[in-house]
């Protein structure tokens, strides 16, 4: 009859303290001390995105990058750089040419950073100086403190009085090219932000070239 008593009396108090930790765990969670663990699956890149970037980048071939390609610069477009030195364009290419990412000040933030941080990763590579970002539309006040913040860790360049004169600038489209020494423009490249690894690719591609 003792050993019957103990019993329920074990499970009696065994109920209470889970009882008593439920009570506890509820009430931290109302207070803000503990939160329930919650499990996010990342999102997948769905097939119908990838489609409708697909045919976008077809439907503007033509139209815009096509147009782009094989245009004689003008070296005289005057720069500017991060620290207030004043360049032409035709000083600032070299003997072997650039690989140019051109964006505007009113172009997707988002995409720019998707492909500045691709960029990066050819940062430490002996290519780095193969690279250079051109920018408009800032003031230079503007562009040394935006410059400053950013800190992309290459050569920036803002264009003062013109623009380079290629039929991209202005869309809204942030894109890169290949700038021969010859000031002649190849291989353009519009960078997709949902799609990186192709950015990546390009870029790696325009570099062993070198």
């Amino acid at each position: 009859m003792i050993k019957l008593i103990e019993s329920s009396t074990n499970k009696l108090l065994a109920g209470l303290i889970i009882l008593l930790t439920i009570v506890s765990v509820i009430s931290m969670m109302r207070k803000g001390k503990a939160a329930p663990m919650v499990y996010v699956k990342p999102k997948k890149q769905k097939q119908s995105d990838y489609v409708n970037i697909k045919a976008s980048f077809y439907e503007n071939y033509v139209s815009l990058i096509l147009r782009c390609e094989n245009i004689k610069l003008n070296g005289n477009v005057p720069l500017i750089d991060t620290v207030g030195n004043k360049f032409r364009l035709k000083e600032i290419i070299g003997e072997k040419g650039r690989l140019v990412f051109r964006f505007s000040f009113a172009d997707c933030d988002l995409c720019i950073r998707s492909c500045i941080n691709s960029i990066k990763e050819f940062v430490n590579d002996s290519l780095v100086n193969n690279i250079l970002i051109i920018t408009d539309s800032f003031t230079e006040r503007d562009f040394k403190l935006k410059m400053a913040a950013e800190n992309y860790g290459l050569k920036v360049y803002t264009l003062s009085d013109e623009l380079l004169g290629l039929f991209l600038e202005g869309k809204n489209l942030p894109f890169l090219f290949y700038l021969d020494e010859d000031l002649i423009t190849h291989k353009v490249f519009l960078p997709f932000k949902e799609y990186p690894e192709n950015t990546r690719e390009y870029i790696q591609y325009i570099l062993s070239e070198k």
